[in-house]
């Protein structure tokens, strides 16, 4: 009697973290669920264009944008492309910008994730090492990347409206 009783509270007891991790899982994801306001384009007016960031919703792990910038002239020059992905238990940002880090992407894992935005840290990454989004209005989009460059801190600031 005693061995069953032994082998049952273990047997429970897997289950329990099974299911703990299964629903951490399951947490993260529907985590990610909560940047559906990131979809759509965002367009940040300068003195020589516009820069667009187009997002898109692909699954319930993937969000994927691409941006360019149109210039005065009509030039259309590519940015770069990202996914937000939920893969093996984390939350990435994952760039990839043409003509640097040999076209490769670059994974930036989210440390933070509200509602409203997200913090993504590369510390590794020559620059930046920190990209953050934050939703300000439900038409406002902030974002910046920093950290330091040539051995001293930058920061880039980009204020967005949804179009």
């Amino acid at each position: 009697m005693a061995i069953t009783t032994i082998i049952m509270k273990k047997l429970l007891y897997n289950i329990c973290i099974l299911m703990f991790i299964a629903n951490t899982a399951i947490s993260q994801k529907n985590k990610l669920q909560t940047l559906q306001w990131l979809t759509g384009t965002w367009v940040m007016h300068m003195k020589n264009g516009a820069a667009y960031e187009i997002w898109e919703h692909v699954n319930d792990s993937t969000y994927q944008s691409h941006s360019y910038i149109i210039k005065t002239s009509g030039d259309t020059v590519i940015q770069e492309s990202v996914k937000l992905v939920y893969r093996d238990g984390k939350m990435l940002y994952i760039p990839t910008v043409p003509g640097q880090n040999n076209n490769q992407p670059v994974p930036f894992i989210i440390t933070q994730l509200t509602e409203n935005g997200f913090v993504a840290e590369n510390p590794e990454h020559d620059f930046p090492q920190k990209i953050v989004y934050l939703l300000k209005s439900t038409v406002h989009l902030y974002a910046s990347i920093e950290g330091v460059y040539k051995n001293k801190f930058s920061k880039e600031e980009y204020n967005m409206e949804k179009k």
